[in-house]
Formats: structure tokens, sequence, C-alpha cells
């Protein structure tokens, strides 16, 4: 047969017939093998010899006094051979060995000298081990440096030896950022060795492969899982502990409290706003650093002209009242004994910027809003004060399409006046008055101001108005407390058109009888002078004179059957106008409160009648008309003169019944005001079918910020919205529209849209050539500032007399050399066009 290639190379021959040997003889017992040193030359001739050989291998490392059982030999052919050997001759012998080794039974150890010529035998250092050993020791190290900086931010009192909060805080980050990433990339290259080698390696292995891929992808996630909200952690970690040494609170008319820095809670001046001390963060934020000293008093600026002193009995410092829109810096003032040198020394802090969201403007006839003394309450002026109260800031701020504010003048819960942004007052008597108000499409939440009517030195009077025709008026003074004589009297007729006095009347009594020559909308002055020569003056109220000698306002809620309570007008429930209104469910019920006639009288009563009939008042003075039947229905306001018994039909309201197939109710959670990213959750869960055969199908939700789901069967459902730059807008009027199986179609509207406020910038200052925020005087200081956004003007504050202002960008980096050894406050205000102004400040000490 022809020679294989294999054999014909002499070199190849001798390696494998060595190799093969000395396998042999290191598995062979001394005693009863004869030492193989070379291999006949038949092999090289053909491939019977290589079997032949093999054979008597076979028999020779199977000792003759073991009682063993025989070994079947499966005898190979020289055709089997030959066919095989052309491919991988080496591989045959190979597989020769191996039967060899599985047929041979366990040879005992015999103790016999080591051939001098084998090689021995030592340890080998993996590379893989010692690339696993240096992960493992930098992944230790990253740990103990991020243990030592978080012991630094989370204890301030090393701060200023050691390193700055913010430097051990941005490495911190930057740890955390290298253990996660690290572990990540350890987990991505473990995992696509496995996964290499499941593809590649034999069936009996996948396994053990294909549940190491999974481990390690499990690693992966985790790294992501835990790294990014832990480096967001870390980023936050005591920024808002800082601004949080004192807490800023509104106290609401109900008792609650609500934290002034939730989006939720607009801040409207005038109000109050009261602080509450933080006892352990101002103990590890403010006196650790200065070496836990005595403080011998500790106040809060409130940069309104008050400082008020800290309570301990109460942990807190009491109330700021802010009566302008604008932004307030809050600093925290301590004088205190240092326990070293026994010296008295000062410190103030900045805790934040309080800002006014918007202003309620206080007009009031003769006079002006101030304040008193500890600049802590409202002050009206001397009774009477004829107060007109302006919320048209409140609408022009958060750009509201109606004037929907909800008074309570005279502070006893119930709304005097609904849906108005302006409203006028008489208060008469020398007291503290609660107003209240609300403002149902940004706020759930009652807001008060608290104003103080002084006592006059003169009596307190009030203009009433009689009508005894069109035209002709009779106007009283009555005193509020009677007690000096009066010797004479003056009326002033004036025009609200245009603010000017068209008449004036003096006469001895306290009445005057006027006749009108036209048209429009009045108000009376009456001034007098008492018998030891005092002089004041009183107002009436506003009134209209014209073809509709009567003016009527009231207060109207309903109730539903669904409902648990009395609610404010709602189209989806009742539509309102000034003449008729139509309900659209059976029984509804109307209720009528606070009916004020104009112009009015102390011996006119109201009353009210339903298609003629008396209604009768309830427990407050008010009227519940109940409205059941679908026929039209007529509401009638009677004005009676007590003195004449003259009744008079003031106002008629027609009633007529709309029912609805679908009442559709939209609810809305947690608010309808939040700062971007803001989740709601919408809820149409309670909507109403009045057709027994009817019921829902699809509702088609439309957020109103490009996003629509269309015909899907969720009534309750969730969506996040985000302030729009390109509009510079953050209203939204989401829709719901409602399917029945019948194909009825109802579209709700929410009552209040949804308001998204821009989420706040981010400025920061960074001494970059003194990290320590220490130098000495003379060396010249870097600073650098980082900010979000393109900010449009830049105002660096060094000291006193030394600032630096810019626009845009071009002092982001500023430097200074410093003089005089002291701690410095380096301030810096960005301002942007379209977001609030951000401040930041660093404290540096000079030596």
């Amino acid at each position: 047969m022809p020679k294989d290639p294999f054999f014909q190379t002499e070199d190849l021959q001798q390696k494998s017939q060595t190799a093969w040997a000395e396998k042999v003889v290191s598995q062979t017992p001394q005693e009863k093998v004869v030492p193989i040193t070379t291999v006949s030359a038949e092999v090289q001739k053909s491939t019977e010899t290589i079997v032949k050989n093999v054979q008597n291998v076979e028999k020779k490392i199977i000792p003759e006094s073991q009682s063993s059982p025989v070994i079947e030999q499966k005898e190979t052919s020289i055709s089997e051979i030959e066919a095989t050997t052309e491919n991988n001759p080496e591989e045959i012998l190979e597989q020769k060995l191996n039967q060899v080794e599985q047929k041979t039974p366990p040879i005992k150890k015999v103790n016999a000298p080591q051939n001098s010529n084998r090689q021995r035998s030592g340890s080998r250092l993996s590379f893989r081990w010692v690339m696993i050993g240096c992960l493992l020791f930098l992944l230790l190290i990253v740990w103990g440096l991020s243990f030592v900086f978080y012991s630094m931010l989370a204890d301030p009192s090393q701060q200023r030896t050691i390193i700055p909060r913010q430097a051990a805080q941005d490495l911190l980050i930057t740890f955390a950022w290298v253990f996660f990433v690290v572990i990540f990339f350890v987990g991505v290259f473990f995992f696509t060795v496995n996964i290499t080698r499941l593809l590649s390696k034999k069936r009996s292995k996948k396994l053990v492969y294909s549940f190491g891929a999974f481990i390690w992808f499990l690693l992966m996630l985790l790294a992501v899982w835990l790294g990014i909200p832990t480096v967001t952690s870390i980023s936050q970690a005591g920024e808002s502990k800082i601004d949080r040494i004192v807490d800023p609170y509104v106290l609401l008319p109900d008792g609650a409290t609500y934290a002034a820095s939730e989006p939720r809670v607009l801040l409207i001046a005038p109000t109050k706003i009261f602080y509450q001390l933080n006892s352990d963060i101002y103990k590890s934020r403010v006196l650790l650093p200065l070496g836990s000293p005595d403080v011998t008093w500790l106040t809060l600026s409130c940069w309104n002209g008050q400082e008020i002193g800290y309570d301990s009995e109460t942990n807190g410092f009491g109330s700021c009242l802010y009566t302008e829109k604008k932004i307030y810096p809050v600093t925290l003032n301590l004088q205190y004994v240092d326990r070293q040198t026994g010296e008295i020394k000062q410190d103030t802090r900045k805790l934040a910027d309080l800002s006014m969201d918007a202003k309620i403007d206080f007009d009031i006839v003769d006079g002006e809003l101030t304040t008193n003394d500890k600049a802590d309450e409202v002050l009206l002026g001397e009774a009477p004060v004829k107060l007109r109260l302006d919320a048209q800031d409140i609408v022009t701020a958060f750009g509201l399409t109606s004037n929907e504010i909800n008074w309570d003048i005279d502070g006893d819960g119930e709304y005097e006046s609904l849906q108005t942004a302006i409203i006028k007052q008489q208060f008469l008597r020398s007291q503290l008055y609660t107003i209240r108000y609300q403002i149902p499409w940004l706020s759930p939440y009652v807001y008060s101001i608290q104003a103080r009517v002084l006592q006059p030195e003169t009596p307190v009077c009030q203009v009433n108005i009689i009508q005894q025709s069109d035209s002709v008026y009779r106007f009283d003074v009555k005193f509020v407390e009677w007690s000096e004589k009066i010797s004479q009297y003056a009326f002033a007729i004036k025009d609200l058109a245009n603010g000017s006095v068209i008449d004036q009347k003096k006469v001895r009594w306290n009445s005057l009888q006027y006749d009108f020559l036209q048209w429009g909308d009045y108000a009376v002055k009456a001034a007098f002078i008492t018998q030891d020569g005092k002089t004041s003056s009183c107002e009436s109220d506003d009134f209209m004179v014209g073809d509709v000698a009567y003016e009527v306002d009231y207060d109207l809620t309903i109730k539903s059957p669904t409902d648990q309570k009395f609610l404010a007008i709602n189209e989806s429930r009742v539509t309102v106008s000034e003449e008729w209104i139509s309900v659209k469910e059976l029984p509804t019920t109307l209720r009528f409160t606070d009916i004020e006639v104009f112009p009015r009288t102390t011996e006119t009563s109201t009353t009210m009648l339903l298609d003629g009939q008396a209604v009768l008042a309830n427990a407050d003075g008010g009227y519940d008309v109940i409205i059941a039947t679908q026929w039209e229905h007529m509401i009638q306001i009677q004005s009676t003169n007590q003195e004449s018994g003259q009744s008079t039909i003031v106002e008629t309201i027609a009633v007529d019944t709309d029912l609805q197939w679908v009442i559709g109710k939209l609810l809305v959670r947690p608010d309808t005001v939040g700062t971007e990213p803001f989740e709601v959750e919408f809820d149409a869960s309670t909507t109403k079918i009045n057709d027994p055969d009817d019921e829902v199908v699809y509702f088609t939700w439309d957020f109103w910020d490009g996003e629509v789901k269309q015909n899907i069967n969720q009534a309750i459902i969730k969506h996040t919205y985000y302030f729009d730059e390109d509009s510079a807008d953050g209203r939204y009027n989401p829709q719901l529209t409602i399917t029945t199986k019948k194909w009825r179609e109802l579209v709700v509207d929410l009552d209040n849209p949804i308001i998204v406020k821009r989420s706040l910038r981010d400025a920061r200052i960074s001494i970059d050539s003194h990290p320590g925020q220490i130098a000495k005087t003379g060396e010249f200081v870097k600073f650098s500032l980082t900010a979000d956004g393109v900010p449009s003007r830049v105002t660096w504050t060094f000291g006193p007399d030394d600032t630096l202002e810019c626009a845009a960008r071009e002092c982001t980096e500023a430097s200074r050399t410093f003089t005089e050894a002291w701690e410095y406050t380096i301030q810096i205000k960005v301002e942007y066009e379209d977001h609030p102004d951000v401040l930041d400040e660093v404290e540096l000490i000079i030596q």
C-alpha cells in the first residue's frame, strides 16, 4: 500500500514515536515493563506494524499475577487504518493509546527511582488569576476611598480641615462611577467569553457556559441598576440638607402646614412664612464646623425688615410677613463663644432664596397698606376702611383664562364671592380680620391673610342706601358706636366711572336725599365734625343708578345624586347663565347662599320662591332648591321693604332640564400644578350612564402634549408632562372622549388645566486654585462657574464693594487677590431669560 505523507517526514515520525513511548512508560510499573527507548523501524513501513506494537504494549502493561478479566480487543483491519490515516494518522495513534488507558486496570504505585531525564514540574502563575487579583485590589481601593469621602460628606466637621464638602462629593461621584463601570465591563467581558465558548465547545459543556453567561449578564444589570441611583443620591446628598437647616412652611386656615419649598404650594404675597429649626442638621452643618461652641443668641433674617429670634421651647423662629412679589434671601445669624480662644464671634449663613410667585394688591380708599413696627401684621388703617382686593397678578402670573378666585372676607369659612379677581369690602370695626381665598384652578389649598383695622379717635360710621325711585336715593349715616355728638355733616357724590366728585352737600342732619341726573355707577362719601372739632368720614358701597334698579349677587353650589356634598359649578352637571340654569341630572339640589341685593338697606329682607311657592331658608340662611322633574321651573328672588311692606322681584331665573345620557366625571391626582417631570393620574371611573341598556366601551385620552391614546378601555391612566420650551408654555388642557356601546360620545374637559413649571437651573462656584477654600493674603485666587443652560447675565460679588457683572458666559471665570485676612463669602447670581434667577455662594478663608 502507498505510504502516507505523514510517515515520510522523519522528524514528525520520531516526535510521535517518542511521545507515545514516554506516555506508556510513565503509566507502567517498573517491574513488569521493559523500558522502551526506541520504536521499531517497522512503523515507518506500514501501519500494520503500528497496530502490532500497540497490542504488545497492552499485553506487557497488564501484570500476569493479577486475576483480571480477559480484555476483548477489537481488531482493526488494515483497510480501516488505511482509510483513516490518510487524513490524520496522529489521531489514530492517540485513539489507540486512549483504548489502552481505559482497558488497563488500576496499577499499584511502586516506589522507584526517579528518572533523571524526566522534566521537573513546577507551579506556573496564571495570567488570568493575576488579572483577577489586580481587579479585586483595584475595587478594594476604590471602595476604601469611597468610604473615606462618604465619611467626610456625612461629618461636616472635617470639611474645612481636610477637604471641602463639594470636593469630597465630586470625588465620591467619580469613584462610584469607576466602581460600577469596572463591574459592568468585567461582566461584559466574561459574558462574551461564556457566549463564545457556548457556541464553540462540545455539547456536554454547553450547560456550564450557559449558566456562566446568565450569571455575568445579571452582574451587568446589577451594576446599572445600582450604579445610576447611587450616583444620583450622592450628587444630591447634602444639598437639600444645607438648605433645610431651617424649614419654611405655610400655615393654612385648617391648621395644616405645607413646606414652602413644595411645588404645589404657591407663595402669594402678602403671606406669612413660618420657620422651624432642624436641630440635627443645625448641629452637624453649623455647630460641628465651628467646634461645637456655646451659642449665646440665634436669629433668622427674613430680608423684609424682620429679624426673628429662636424659641427653644417650640424649636422655631415664628413667622415672617412678606408683602411684595420678589425674592427674599433668608440668612441664619448666630453669636457664639469659641471654646478654644474664649472669643465672642458671629457667623452668618445664607439658607435659601424665598420667591413670591404672585401678589394680591390692597387698594385702600384714602389710605395705603402698611405693617406694624415688628413687621409681622398688615395694617389697613383706622376704621372704617373701604378695601379693594385685586388678584389680577395671580391671573397673569399663572396664565389663567378665568378669574376663578373664591373669597371669604370675614373668615367665617363661607365664600362671600365666587369667580372674581377683584372684590370690595368695608371694615367697620377695629379688630384683626382673617381674609381667606382659594384658587381652584391652581390649588386645592385655602390661603389666608390677616389684616388689622386700627381703632380711630373719632366715631366709626357707615352710609346706608335707600332707593326712593328710579333716580332718587336717600343716604343715612349710621354710627357703629355712638360716643360723641356731631355738629355738621357733608356728603360728596362720587362718579366711579372717572373717580371725580360731581356734587357736595352740607347738612346739619345725618340724612341726604339726592336725585341723580344721569345713570351710572356711584358712591357717596359722608364726612362729619364732632362738637370738640374732630373730623372723620366713611364711604358707602358702590351702587348703580339706571334701568336696572337692583343688582343681585349670590353664591351657587350644586349637589347631584352621586355627590356626597355641595360642589362648585361644573359644566358636566349644570349650565348657568345670568337668566337660566340647565340641570343635567335628576334630582339636583341648587343651594343659594350669601344673597345680596344692591342697593341694599338695613330695612330690606330677601326671600326665594320656586314656581311661586316660598322656599324655607336653611340653618345657614341660604336656600336649597330641589329640581326633581323635567318640567320647566322658575326661581325668583324677592326683596321686601320692612317699613312699607312692599315686595319686589329683583331676580328671575328659569330652570330647565337637559338630561345627559353620559355624564363624564374626570378627576386628576395628586394635583394640577407641578414641576417637570410632572406625573398625574387621570380617573374617569366614576362616569355615569343614564341609560341602563348602555355602557362605556372606549376611552380616548388626548393629553394635549401631542400624545393621544385612541379607543382604549382604561378609565384610570397616568401621564407625565414637561414644560414646552418651544412655545414657552406649561399649560395643558387634556380632553377625554367617552364612547358607549350605543355609539354615544361625550368629550370631558378638566375643570382646571394642568400647569407645569420649569425645572430649576443649577449654578455652582468652584475655587480652582484653592480647592481647600483657604488662601493667604496676596495670593492669586481663581474662581470658575458651572451653570446649566445659557445665562443672560452673570454677577459676581467678592466683597461689599467688589462686584463683577457681565453678559452671557463672558465671565464664567474670575480671579482676585485678597489683601486682608478674613472669611469671605463669594456670591454669584446667574440670570436667565426664561428661568428664575439662580444664586450660589462659597466660603473662602484668607489667612
